[in-house]
């Protein structure tokens, strides 16, 4: 299945990062935990060990995205560099595998709605995180990458990765879906992406990558 891709970022302390391969449809963002000096640095470890683990074949699209979760919690961990969210999408075929860490999140448009729905769930509260890469919050042995699962997608879908600088923490920064929806209207994923970095409120990096499904 083919799609146009948006992406578009205003940093602020520079500790976003993002993943777009065509060749593999993986798409990804990562906002490094700002209360530490080396997240930009973790993100971008989640970033690229997430990539390489899908990248190598050999494991089912959902089971290599947690096992790329599963081994950059480790190297960041192992090297010291703080922590990072992570939320990724692996587009196979009309199937659409991802897992979410932290409180980036997965929106899906489906065609012909207007309802956008917000298909992963914060692990945290306001600006506090519960579960990251590269941060043992007291999970007990269990996957970093809990929240994982599939999506059935048809042409003209539309889908939304964000991090945290887009969506907000608290009134008056909240956007909701119904604030969020207008701006991915249209048929131009890169100018729905712009329209995000623009509206958002948050004084914080801004990520926002759009993919419509064609």
């Amino acid at each position: 299945m083919e799609v146009r891709v948006g992406l578009a970022v205003q940093p602020l302390h520079h500790q976003d990062r993002s993943v777009i391969e065509p060749d593999l449809s993986l798409f990804g963002v990562f906002d490094g935990v700002g209360q530490f000096e080396q997240s930009g640095e973790a993100a971008e470890l989640a970033a690229t060990t997430i990539t390489e683990v899908c990248r190598a074949g050999g494991l089912a699209p959902l089971d290599a995205l947690v096992t790329g979760c599963e081994r950059a919690d480790a190297l960041i961990r192992q090297r010291r560099l703080g922590a990072t969210t992570a939320t990724v999408a692996w587009l196979v075929g009309a199937e659409l595998h991802y897992v979410s860490v932290g409180d980036s999140r997965l929106y899906h448009l489906r065609a012909g709605d207007s309802l956008l729905v917000q298909i992963t769930v914060d692990e945290g509260e306001g600006n506090v995180l519960f579960n990251a890469l590269g941060e043992d919050g007291g999970r007990g042995g269990r996957s970093v990458a809990r929240q994982r699962g599939t999506l059935q997608l048809a042409p003209k879908d539309k889908l939304l990765l964000v991090t945290d600088g887009i969506t907000g923490d608290f009134v008056p920064d909240l956007l909701t879906e119904q604030d969020l929806a207008p701006a991915i209207d249209g048929d131009d994923p890169q100018r729905a992406a712009d329209r995000l970095v623009e509206m958002a409120r948050k004084q914080d990096d801004r990520t926002a990558l759009v993919i419509f499904v064609e």
